[in-house]
Parts: C-alpha cells; structure tokens; sequence
C-alpha cells in the first residue's frame, strides 16, 4: 500500500486499472485505490463472498457476471470463466473487457521475470544506493537492448534470445572455431 501511496504522491501516476493476482486483492487494499479515483481488476479466489455467498455457489453456470458486494461493502462486477473468476471496480466494463485487461498484467509478469531470472536485478550486493541505483539503471539498459535484438532477429521471445546469440551471433562476430581436442 505505501507503493501505491508513493506513486499517488510522487509520481503522480493515473493508471487506467490496478491489476492483481489473486493473493492481492484485500478490502484496505481496494478501498485505498478506490480512494485515489483508481480502478481496479483482480483475480479472485472461488470461496470469496459476493452478497454473502460464496463466488462458486453464487454462479450455476460456466459463463457470467454480476454486479454485487464484496467484503467490506466494495461494490464489484465478478465475471466468472470456467473455473475463474476475475472482479472490477469499473462496473461498466463488459465481460470480455475484464479479461482483455487483466491479460495484460502477462505481460507485466513477464518483465520482472526477465528481470529478476535473466538480467539479476536483485543480484547487486552493494548496500550503497548510488551502486544499487546504477544496477538497476543498466538491467533497464540491458533489457531495452535484448528487446531490440528480439525484434530485429524476429525471436518470439526473450528466452530464445540466448539460444541465437550463442548459435549465430557470438561464434561468428567472434570468430570462434571450436577446438574440442584442445580440452582432452
């Protein structure tokens, strides 16, 4: 909640939709966006209450919506989709609108994946927050650039990017020939 407080203030930030996954979405939580004039998408577990029932016994159908409260007296729209459930705070979107934007927090996810598992930005271990500033500022870099190189080699994505770089780019720029006689 103080991240979303320090964006408010700071930042200045009017974000179309808060997105969230499931384990995110507590009434303080909520009522702290719809206090900043934000809306909110989030995944929903099934034992939520909607009207005081669970969402699962709520729905009878595979498909729907419907306009009720959740805990805390939120007012939501819950949209169910086989077996998942998404709620907003935007009562006027449609269905389909909930899932289109909810899907692009993949998109979000992803990033800080790559971040974190490719480019390690949780990796500087320095305490000093210029090092850590600078670390940040070149996995940013770094990124920008392998998503540049994604593009230009038409690579689907980012992981498949390591498998170009080793098979094609690097071998040839640098002229590598691989002597495996040399190691025996």
């Amino acid at each position: 909640m103080e991240l979303l407080k320090e964006a408010k203030k700071n930042y200045k930030i009017k974000p179309s939709y808060v997105l969230m996954a499931s384990f995110y979405p507590a009434a303080k939580l909520l009522q702290l966006i719809r206090k900043f004039r934000w809306q909110w998408i989030a995944k929903i577990k099934s034992n939520r209450p909607i009207d005081k029932l669970q969402i699962q016994e709520f729905f009878n159908y595979r498909y729907g919506s419907h306009i009720g409260r959740l805990s805390e007296n939120l007012r939501a729209l819950v949209v169910k989709n086989s077996n998942n459930y998404w709620a907003t705070s935007d009562l006027s979107l449609q269905f389909s609108g909930v899932k289109r934007n909810y899907r692009s927090r993949q998109t979000i996810e992803e990033f800080f994946k790559i971040l974190k598992s490719e480019l390690r930005i949780e990796g500087c271990s320095s305490r000093n927050s210029i090092a850590q500033i600078n670390h940040i500022s070149f996995v940013l870099i770094a990124f920008y650039q392998l998503e540049l190189f994604r593009k230009t080699k038409n690579t689907e994505t980012i992981y498949k990017v390591r498998t170009v770089l080793f098979d094609c780019v690097v071998p040839k720029n640098l002229n590598w020939k691989l002597k495996l006689m040399a190691f025996a």
